[in-house]
């Protein structure tokens, strides 16, 4: 709970510097691995814009426990297949106004104009799941952090605006 007061006072001091940036932009993306900040940087942005803030983890194809359990058992299934990725960017193009989607895999859809990346190691944001207390962590949360992170590396040419490990703009 410490963890996430700290990463709400940072994303405060990053919205204004970030909505400086994002120009005339109706969708906004925000990316990184699990337990980067995307939710609360999504929320603090979404507050700030008066968006709607679309939770990329609501458009996984399996339940969150389910979900949670297959990649426990096959590494390989981690990735942009887990989630219903063309239906998401249906979705967000029929809403009004301004609109932040946040999720792991937001840099593969076509919708944002301008996508955000949070930069982190699988380290770092392995820490910072530890720190937050609210998702379970074993001897796979590891793995799947680095291949999270494998993954999104061949995606990075995607991104506008990145946000480092110190909650600054790049």
């Amino acid at each position: 709970m410490h963890s996430r007061g700290r990463s709400a006072r940072r994303s405060e001091g990053l919205v204004e510097g970030l909505i400086e940036r994002l120009g005339e932009a109706r969708v906004v993306g925000l990316s990184g691995e699990s337990g980067s900040g995307k939710t609360t940087l999504g929320a603090a942005l979404a507050e700030a814009l008066g968006a709607t803030l679309v939770h990329m983890d609501d458009w996984y194809r399996l339940p969150p426990d389910e979900n949670s359990r297959a990649r426990r058992r096959d590494l390989e299934i981690v990735g942009p297949g887990e989630v219903a990725l063309g239906a998401l960017d249906e979705h967000i193009g029929g809403l009004d106004g301004p609109v932040v989607v946040e999720g792991t895999w937001v840099l593969l859809l076509g919708t944002p104009q301008v996508q955000v990346f949070l930069e982190r190691t699988w380290q770092e944001s392995h820490r910072d799941r530890i720190a937050r207390g609210r998702d379970p962590i074993d001897d796979h949360t590891p793995r799947i952090l680095a291949r999270e992170q494998q993954i999104l590396g061949f995606y990075l040419d995607r991104v506008d605006v990145r946000v480092d490990s110190a909650w600054q703009l790049r």
